[in-house]
């Protein structure tokens, strides 16, 4: 490994074992938020400490309040479609696991380091979290922002720990950091979080196309339940390990399955969404209600269903496709 890249780590460990010594999860939830406004940037990060979710003592460190949001639904939420969850999130995650947890990777730099590591739980490592993808080691080029989140998350630690910083967590304060320009320095402080803490999913507006002029012109009949979820298996594409995303749509009324597709990742996943619904209509004809439970979907299908004259219903819950999906799980596990 090159010198550089050595010279990083180990400014990144060094930033690791001041946070240990000050023992975090002895204090900290998983749902006590951190949040740095990036210095230089409008980005602002946010980390947590993990333990309850996974019964291994973990920092994740999120890019984006969106990434942050998103893995704590799932983490912290009923796990209905029997998914992965903790696969699926967009995360750098600092790991105290055992020996069989280090991939081969993370066990060299450790050896080029010179850690001494020995126990269960003693062997401290970094993995990339990416929804859609198993985990893997941090790349060079996240090097530098991990370095610095990983230095002013162990300055907001010492300020609650050492400087005695008090931070209402229970009643939905967090602890924040900023640069001031102006005074050329940091400053760390408790403060309450603007807006719910909730995910925010983009809504895709769709050009005109024929093919929505098409779908919009065709008769509708009956009702359908889709819903998509991640599942508990792990596929081959290309290099990487990916965890495939199944889309089912089913019959409300008999709970046929009408459509049941593997999706690979893709920045805007919705969109493969789009496709499936189309080759519905084409085959079988459109349907007058396309009923669904997830947020990202509704994000994403409002205006193609207002396009396709087509009404879109949010439900809590899916029973015939809980059931469609539960056989398609135990397909999979047959195999």
């Amino acid at each position: 490994m090159e010198k550089q890249v050595l010279e990083k780590w180990r400014e990144i460990y060094y930033y690791a074992s001041v946070i240990l010594k000050l023992d975090p999860w002895s204090r900290f939830g998983e749902r006590d938020l951190f949040i740095m406004a990036c210095r230089g940037s409008e980005e602002e990060h946010f980390f947590t400490f993990l333990y309850e979710s996974c019964g291994v003592h973990g920092i994740a460190l999120y890019r984006t309040a969106h990434a942050c949001f998103a893995a704590q639904e799932r983490l912290h939420s009923p796990n209905r479609k029997k998914e992965p969850v903790f696969q699926i999130q967009d995360a750098i995650i600092f790991w105290l696991g055992d020996r069989e947890d280090v991939s081969k990777e993370n066990y060299s730099l450790i050896k080029e380091l010179g850690i001494q590591c020995r126990g269960r739980g003693a062997w401290p490592f970094f993995e990339q979290y990416r929804c859609g993808y198993m985990p893997r080691a941090v790349s060079e080029d996240q090097l530098d922002v991990l370095l610095d989140d990983m230095g002013n998350l162990q300055m907001m630690v010492r300020a609650i720990v050492e400087q005695n910083l008090v931070v209402d967590f229970a009643h939905g304060q967090v602890v924040a950091r900023f640069y001031s320009e102006d005074q050329d320095q940091y400053f760390t402080f408790e403060t309450n979080l603007n807006g719910p803490r909730k995910p925010v999913y983009p809504v895709i507006e769709l050009r005109e196309m024929r093919i929505l002029n098409d779908l919009a012109a065709m008769p509708s009949k009956g009702k359908v339940c889709l819903d998509w979820s991640y599942l508990p298996t792990v596929m081959k594409e290309g290099k990487e390990r990916i965890i495939p995303r199944l889309v089912l749509i089913v019959d409300s009324q008999s709970g046929l399955i009408l459509k049941n597709v593997l999706l690979a990742p893709k920045e805007y996943p919705v969109t493969h969404v789009f496709d499936i619904l189309v080759d519905l209509c084409q085959e079988r004809g459109k349907p007058a209600e396309i009923q669904i439970c997830d947020e990202e979907l509704k994000s994403g299908l409002e205006d193609f269903c207002k396009k396709t004259n087509i009404k879109l219903t949010m439900r809590k819950q899916l029973n015939k496709l809980t059931t469609a999906r539960n056989f398609v799980l135990e397909q999979i596990k047959r195999q």
